[in-house]
């Protein structure tokens, strides 16, 4: 993920008060919420630590105090933003150092009083707002903005609809949803030169009478606001369009099960007779969600520009620069130069068969926003039957039989691979058998396990038995 030119809402917390350490964590752009896997781009629950600038190492301390739980995180402007965030050099996991990159202090910064806002409830017990002002839910009204009670007995100056697009639920790092106004600016400046500079103007919300909305069903049921309920089902159909365009076989729940690893995972292999068709795939899945698909040979792209681009490589890369890195080979595992990184982190893998006849020139389909699909994917998640769950774990022995135990971070990520194909209403035992595909069959064979074992593993699971 790409940090660069952009203004962040981040959460601010000292983690270690003997030795005065400090990090922070993006939670919101002016674009909306952060996917989970931009997040975990970044690793360790995706903060940052702080080091100080130069020009305040004797206020450092003091200052990050006062700034309280919330914070800006402004890497707006290309001198602002170019080198404020690099590897930690102190990165040492066994000695307590838990974050991979850092950010220089001056990149800190109080929130403004008109920037944005938290929505609180009116009830006496709630929970004090973590921004300069704030708006207030009442029944179908969401009044603001305030800075005290006295304010709110008085009444807001604007209503809020309650379905309004600039509403967002933001979950925290205390595992606590909050939610905040962020308003639609109607203009964007390259740069600011002072924080004093004049407030930008922000659209003025229309009043709305008093509806049971979204809104209002998160405030009684703690549930997400919900985005339109055939998004899901027209980007597996997207999926299928250009993939198929692009020369390859790719009907029904096959699109599903690409459109699940393209938007849940950073990092992921396709796989095809030729290295070349491989890398068409990737580029035309890269034009699909909206990036720039780059070709490269190796993992070495700059920072800049990564939040826009899905590199496109034979080479893993152990730290992601771009929003995807897609891993191109010829055959349905994990090849020598990749062991290490493989090892370390583990992908899934998806093979690709050409279609028969020769590609057409057929318009390319719309780009789907894949942050909206991650959102909707995560608000319609499921459980896994418990005959699923009796599965995997008699995967997971029969594995740990042949000294290849599945590692803990594959196991999550298949199991939130399941979860999340709930969402796109795949039948359970296919999603299974492409999860199988997809994460148990390359583990599998990276750890040495022969293929005679396998097919008795994989017994019922065509999608893995093809591959052998």
């Amino acid at each position: 993920m790409d940090l660069s030119g952009q203004r962040f809402l981040a959460f601010l917390e000292e983690d270690n008060t003997q030795r005065v350490l400090f990090r922070v964590r993006p939670l919101l752009s002016a674009q909306g919420l952060l996917a989970a896997e931009d997040i975990d781009a970044y690793r360790d629950q995706g903060f940052l630590r702080i080091a100080p600038d130069r020009q305040e190492q004797h206020s450092f301390k003091e200052r990050m105090r006062e700034l309280g739980p919330l914070c800006v995180l402004d890497l707006e402007g290309t001198a602002l933003a170019q080198g404020k965030v690099r590897p930690n050099r102190n990165y040492a996991p066994f000695r307590g150092e838990h974050n991979r990159y850092i950010v220089y202090s001056d990149a800190i910064k109080a929130i403004p009083r008109d920037w944005v806002y938290e929505v609180v409830t009116r009830e006496e017990n709630r929970h004090a707002p973590l921004t300069p002002r704030y708006y207030v839910r009442n029944g179908g009204f969401i009044n603001g903005p305030f800075t005290n009670s006295d304010e709110e007995a008085a009444g807001g100056a604007h209503t809020l609809p309650p379905d309004c697009d600039r509403l967002f639920l933001v979950l925290m790092p205390d595992n606590q949803h909050r939610m905040f106004y962020w308003p639609q600016e109607e203009s964007e400046t390259a740069s600011r030169e002072t924080e004093t500079a004049a407030p930008k103007t922000r659209e003025t919300p229309e009043p709305l009478s008093p509806t049971r909305s979204l809104t209002d069903m998160f405030f009684r049921r703690r549930q997400p606001l919900l985005l339109p309920q055939n998004s899901l089902s027209d980007a597996v159909s997207a999926v299928e369009s250009a993939i198929n365009q692009a020369g390859f076989a790719c009907e029904g729940e096959m699109a599903a099960h690409l459109l699940l690893v393209a938007v849940l995972f950073p990092q992921f292999q396709l796989a095809s007779a030729a290295m070349a068709d491989a890398a068409s795939a990737g580029e035309a899945l890269a034009g699909l969600l909206g990036l720039n698909g780059t070709l490269t040979p190796g993992d070495d792209l700059p920072l800049q520009g990564g939040a826009e681009r899905m590199a496109v490589s034979p080479q893993a890369a152990l730290s992601p620069s771009s929003r995807r890195h897609v891993i191109v080979s010829q055959a349905h595992e994990v090849s020598t130069q990749n062991a290490t990184a493989y090892a370390l982190s583990p992908w899934p893998v998806i093979s690709l068969e050409p279609n028969e006849g020769w590609p057409g020139e057929d318009k390319a389909p719309t780009p789907i926003n894949p942050d909206q699909v991650s959102q909707l994917l995560r608000q319609r998640q499921e459980a896994f039957s418990p005959a699923t769950e009796s599965r995997l774990k008699a995967w997971q022995r029969r594995l740990s039989d042949l000294d290849a135990p599945l590692p803990i971070k594959l196991c999550r990520d298949m199991a939130r691979y399941l979860r999340h194909a709930k969402a796109l209403k795949m039948d359970e035992h296919a999603a299974t058998s492409f999860a199988a595909a997809a994460f148990v069959l390359p583990y599998a064979r990276f750890k040495g396990v022969p293929a005679e074992s396998l097919r008795a593993l994989l017994v019922d699971q065509p999608q893995a038995l093809d591959l052998l």
